[in-house]
């Protein structure tokens, strides 16, 4: 009798542990127009009190993030952001913007919910601008298009600050990223030479064109993959093939190419 005692006990000890947990919710998030992942920023609430907030956050991977939840929560609200970057102290922040439309999720943490439990994949809208007194809305541009092998985004689908540089351009393209060393990444994958117009002014150093050519110069930019000499001689690829970034200035701006600096 003894023994079963201790195990009836062992056995609600254990029960108390679980019913104490935590359970794992992953989520993806994608921009509903390029279908890319997106940095999230994420703000939750318990569903019984809305103007508690029980964490927010900045995901520290694009397109992805993952809650911890007490189990003895029964309803949480989610709220998701797009997110802006601002550099301070020479390192990169993420706050949520108005670039897209939040989207707002109620999930009910029932006991048939499983663990970890991936919810249904996530697209923000972008934030269409409206002038009610026109009642016009702004028609939107193609922001990308492939040719072949090759990844093309159009510039003046993109609004930037008067007086940007080009680096503060690329931030907007979808699935690219800078670091604060000048290193640029598309679609995961590095930039291996940033090229004005087809040709290497800089010796591959980046941030000389990163932050001096004026965004408004820029026709589009294109990425795709170069033939190295031997791969151009072989004519296939031999590994000595690197990914470029070429940046391609409008008609007008080929000569003398207006930058802060006149690199050009």
């Amino acid at each position: 009798m003894k023994s079963r005692g201790i195990c009836i006990l062992l056995c609600n000890l254990i029960i108390l542990f679980v019913s104490a947990g935590t359970r794992k919710l992953n989520f993806q998030v994608y921009d509903e127009l390029t279908q890319l992942g997106i940095r999230p920023f994420v703000e939750v609430y318990n569903a019984t009190d809305t103007s508690k907030i029980i964490k927010s956050f900045s995901s520290l991977k694009i397109g992805e993030f993952s809650l911890n939840i007490d189990e003895n929560s029964p309803k949480i609200i989610i709220k998701i952001y797009g997110t802006r970057e601002e550099v301070k102290n020479n390192e990169i922040w993420h706050f949520k913007s108005d670039y897209y439309t939040p989207k707002r999720i109620e999930l009910e943490l029932s006991p048939d919910l499983p663990d970890p439990y991936n919810h249904p994949a996530i697209y923000l809208e972008r934030y269409r601008q409206k002038d009610l007194k026109e009642v016009t809305v702004t028609a939107s541009k193609v922001m990308f298009y492939h040719k072949g092998d090759t990844l093309i985004y159009n510039a003046d689908a993109f609004v930037t600050p008067q007086g940007s540089t080009l680096d503060v351009l690329i931030k907007q393209l979808p699935g690219v990223e800078i670091d604060n060393s000048g290193t640029i990444t598309c679609d995961g994958r590095k930039i291996d030479l940033l090229m004005l117009n087809g040709r290497d002014f800089f010796d591959g150093n980046s941030k000389i064109l990163l932050n001096n050519l004026d965004a408004f110069t820029v026709k589009d930019i294109a990425v795709y993959e170069k033939l190295g000499h031997t791969s151009g001689l072989m004519q296939r690829k031999t590994g000595d093939e690197k990914r470029v970034m070429d940046v391609r200035l409008k008609r007008q701006y080929h000569i003398g190419m207006m930058t802060n600096n006149d690199i050009g």
